[in-house]
């Protein structure tokens, strides 16, 4: 496999985060969402202020990408700060994906990423090292009225790792480039990863985080770390 085909395997666990009511036709859109593997099961993970005045219970939530329309959901989790803590760390959401509700073939074609109780962290990576982003902001989005379909483009951002913040739990990243976009509205929810080249057919990539802010005039983003995405991940399994 060439690289470039890894890189996109890679970065096909991002999926829009469509929503859709029962009695509507004409779907919404909120953020960006990605998929991971851990013990067998998968789950999909977004920014919980995507999901701000949203009837989780009474919502169609299409997060399976173009290999799978949408999952079928098992179960949601979010989590409320405790005490004085800082709401951004929990701006997570977490949905279980109903595996027994799918054949073995879609859930071979899910993309995702793996994630092992020992994974590389945000906190082993370097100071200054290169981080990709693949998002779905809105400005790219359009919607055909005929198909009832709403169309999102992704998009690729190269960024730099800041390091962590004053805040627990939450990294700085920085653009120089931002692929044309004028707005970076739609990230939310966004895996950020560190991608390393071990050959020209081999890429090794570990999850630092899910953007939960980005700003154009700022050059900058913040995101929870990978080691919080983990905690609240196996704190949301019963």
């Amino acid at each position: 496999m060439k690289l470039l085909d890894a890189f996109h395997r890679l970065l096909a666990c991002a999926h829009p985060l469509n929503l859709r009511l029962p009695d509507e036709d004409f779907p919404f859109f909120r953020g960006s969402c990605f998929t991971v593997r851990h013990e067998r099961k998968l789950f999909v993970l977004t920014a919980l202020h995507c999901l701000t005045n949203v009837d989780v219970k009474k919502t169609r939530i299409d997060c399976g990408g173009q290999e799978n329309d949408y999952f079928p959901l098992k179960r949601w989790s979010f989590f409320e700060p405790a005490g004085s803590a800082d709401s951004d760390l929990v701006d997570i959401a977490i949905f279980e994906v109903d595996v027994d509700s799918m054949t073995d073939a879609e859930i071979s074609r899910a993309p995702r990423l793996e994630l092992a109780d020992n994974f590389v962290g945000v906190s082993e990576l370097p100071p200054r090292c290169d981080l990709l982003l693949e998002g779905y902001p809105y400005e790219l989005s359009d919607y055909s009225p005929e198909l009832q379909v709403t169309k999102r483009q992704s998009c690729k951002i190269f960024a730099v790792y800041e390091g962590p913040t004053e805040r627990p739990g939450i990294s700085k990243l920085s653009f120089s480039d931002f692929g044309g976009l004028s707005d970076l509205n739609g990230l939310s929810g966004s895996p950020v990863l560190a991608v390393r080249r071990v050959s020209d057919s081999e890429a090794k990539y570990c999850l630092a985080g899910m953007i939960i802010r980005a700003t154009i005039v700022g050059k900058c983003g913040y995101f929870i770390q990978s080691e919080v995405l983990m905690k609240a991940l196996k704190k949301s399994q019963p």
